[in-house]
């Protein structure tokens, strides 16, 4: 577990060091010296008479490679196999740059993001199509067009049949004997049988009407979904939930399945939640380019209406990257090409993360492990800068060092005591949250003995899964952002306040007890040199009097929407959060929707 949350290089340091704690702790007999290590004699001088050799090819100057987090499960295997490769065996640094589809389809060709390695080319098909013909983001698989599909385990690929679509589980269509649960829709077969029955899946804030689970909002399978319920006049009888999150969308399936109960949910293949699932896909008319059509022009803007709806086009998945970076590295570029995980074992990697309750690197490194014959083939260098024996050599010693952080990490256990349960973290995604979450998780496992686990949700999750202990821990709770809801719960019992308060204003002394933020300020900013200028960096100040919200409107020209230059734009909190709605109500007693768009990111 150790390993999780320590860059590898250091991790035999770190084993060294708790080792000679264990000795020291635990007594003994006098460690044995460890014999110095001498340093190889040169290598014997090349004879004259050998023919020389061709220049080695120049290495490349590394970079920190950077991932698209599309936040869901599979992706997050193949970015924690591939980024332990690339840090471990080609001494790389990586990192994962979290983003919905709108945001990659901007950072991927700008080169904010180097790769996208699931990328789902028949939700986006005129953006990829588009800027696979420019020339500024490649397909490793070589195709330039959104529906081409290619035989399973092809050069580029990463996932060879992927199917999305809505999904209710067999029993509801068949029953299911074993578990004592009868038909109660046994005609079932399409979209449009769900009008029959609604009252299966009644709305509990709209009973009248059936609720159906949408995509992740901020995906373009949002708003095709959005726009194929218009075409189908489906509005009419049911309401469309849009989870905030891949984790509250998973949970909208699980727990139900579970119980047995009724429900009806968008969902994508191959993924654990459908794979170890008995689920049906429900039937949509065919699809066919008119209606592609259809629906590509009614997701340009809301409220994503299209005439005509079908089912998604059944394709594969490829790793697409930013040109330049592509230049820039072409080693880094060969392996991810070589890449290629099967469908078995990448749901197999998917469902050991949420049954052991493991962190990603620890399925990278099971995966590496069991599948040794695999990935030792995705390491190649037809220029010669990489040795391939080298770079599978470090990758076996890292894997070697993580086994003996684990077995480290069960003497700790043996002499702390242990929890009675996995102490279970509320993750809201962003920056201050997960340093408090690392350091508190690192102590609890390799200090007490613990197993912990972060569960990531929304504000609005939390707020549930919090109350009724499905999460136990929030440790960056911004109360005043969610002042009703904190008051009632405290002073009903069902939280506690580590700090004693039950005000959600009341504010305490730096270092209180229980404090994880001492002064905590949000609000809408503007870089400084927009209003005073930037000597040194020969900018000049563009906005001299900007000083309040309201004032924004004297130079909304300067924040033009590219989608509508009449009006400035303005990026809102994230979808999702408690500050996304507080802000939308701020900006309309503002007046400020007449001037200025509110642009929403996904995470």
């Amino acid at each position: 577990m150790l390993a999780k949350y320590i860059k590898p290089s250091y991790m035999g340091i770190l084993i060294g060091l708790i080792g000679m704690m264990f000795v020291m702790a635990c007594g003994g007999d006098d460690p044995t010296p460890v014999p110095a290590t001498s340093t190889p004699a040169p290598a014997a001088v090349v004879e004259a008479t050998k023919a020389p050799e061709a220049p080695a090819a120049k290495a490349p100057e590394k970079e920190v490679i950077k991932f698209h987090d599309g936040q869901w499960g599979s992706n997050w295997v193949h970015l924690a196999i591939a980024r332990y490769i690339l840090e471990n065996g080609y001494g790389y640094e990586t990192e994962e740059v979290q983003g919905t589809t709108g945001t990659q389809k901007l950072t991927l060709v700008e080169g904010d993001v180097h790769v996208n390695m699931e990328t789902w080319r028949m939700n986006i098909p005129v953006w990829y199509k588009d800027e696979t013909a420019a020339g500024t983001i490649i397909d490793l698989a070589g195709t330039t067009d959104p529906l081409t599909a290619l035989p399973a385990g092809s050069p580029g690929q990463t996932v060879a049949v992927a199917g999305q679509g809505f999904y209710v589980p067999r029993y509801m269509i068949e029953g299911d004997a074993e578990r004592g649960i009868e038909a109660t829709a046994p005609d079932l077969k399409s979209v449009e049988d769900l009008r029959k029955y609604k009252h299966l899946f009644a709305d509990p804030n709209d009973p009248d009407k059936g609720a159906v689970y949408n995509c992740i909002l901020g995906w373009a399978c949002q708003k095709v979904n959005r726009a194929k319920w218009h075409a189908y006049d489906m509005y009419t009888d049911f309401n469309m939930i849009e989870p905030g999150g891949s984790a509250a969308l998973k949970a909208a399936i699980v727990a139900p399945y579970e119980a047995g109960e009724a429900f009806v949910s968008y969902y994508w293949q191959p993924t654990d939640v459908i794979n170890l699932r008995d689920m049906v896909m429900l039937e949509e008319p065919k699809w066919n380019q008119e209606c592609q059509d259809s629906i590509d022009a009614a997701v340009e803007a809301e409220p994503y209406e299209a005439e005509l709806g079908c089912h998604f086009p059944i394709s594969d998945t490829h790793t697409v990257v930013n040109a330049e970076f592509a230049k820039r590295q072409p080693q880094v570029i060969e392996f991810l090409t070589n890449y290629y995980v099967d469908a078995k074992p990448l749901a197999e990697a998917e469902a050991y993360k949420s049954e052991a309750g493991v962190e990603w690197v620890d399925v990278a490194i099971k995966y590496l492990r069991d599948h040794r014959d695999v990935w030792t083939t995705w390491i190649t260098d037809s220029s010669g800068v990489f040795d391939p024996a080298e770079v599978i050599a470090s990758i076996d010693k890292q894997l070697s060092l993580e086994a003996e952080s684990k077995d480290l990490t069960a003497k700790v256990k043996e002499h702390g005591p242990a929890c009675a349960e996995t102490v279970k973290f509320h993750d809201g995604q962003w920056g201050s949250n997960w340093v408090h979450l690392a350091i508190t998780r690192y102590i609890l496992e390799n200090g007490y003995g613990c197993e912990t686990e972060e569960v990531q949700g929304t504000t609005g999750t939390q707020k549930l899964t919090l109350v009724e202990g499905d999460v136990h821990i929030n440790m960056e709770t911004w109360r005043m952002n969610i002042p009703v809801w904190y008051k009632e719960n405290t002073e009903n019992g069902k939280i506690i306040d580590l700090a004693g308060t039950t005000d959600p204003l009341t504010s305490l002394p730096a270092g209180s007890p229980g404090q994880t933020v001492a002064v905590a300020g949000q609000g809408f900013y503007v870089p400084a040199y927009m209003v005073n200028g930037d000597a040194e960096r020969g900018i000049e100040a563009t906005a001299p009097d900007l000083k309040t919200v309201q004032d924004l409107r004297k130079y909304k020209h300067l924040f033009a929407d590219p989608s509508d230059p009449d009006k400035g734009q303005v990026f809102n909190c994230i979808l999702g959060w408690e500050c996304q709605k507080v802000n939308r109500a701020k900006w309309h007693a503002y007046d400020m929707y007449t001037d200025f768009n509110m642009i929403e990111p996904g995470g």
